[in-house]
């Protein structure tokens, strides 16, 4: 058993990821009460647009890093099967994927 001070670092080094999620849902969650709170007034049609572009952008990203991480992953898993199997599941994950997408 190490130092009850570096078993904390080494675990805060290890969950950095989760850490940064869960402060940036904290940070997000924070910004909405504040900018709500922030005039008893209803939004202006151009505030609406300065929070929608925003979200707009974000989500346009996430669409760009989806495809290149979901078609090499169809790609490899299909080429780890035998290829008795492979026909079959390979053209339900691609007929799945065509019609979800």
């Amino acid at each position: 058993m190490g130092n009850p001070k570096s078993r904390i670092v080494q675990s805060l080094k290890e969950n950095v990821l989760t850490i940064a999620t869960l402060a940036g849902v904290l940070a997000g969650v924070a910004l909405g009460v504040g900018l709500k709170s922030s005039s008893d007034s209803p939004w202006s049609r151009r505030d609406a647009m300065y929070v929608s572009y925003i979200g707009k952008l974000f989500l346009n990203m996430l669409k760009c890093v989806i495809i290149p991480l979901i078609i090499p992953s169809l790609i490899s898993s299909i080429g780890s099967m035998d290829l008795s199997l492979s026909g079959k599941v390979g053209l339900r994950a691609v007929a799945y994927y065509m019609a979800t997408t």
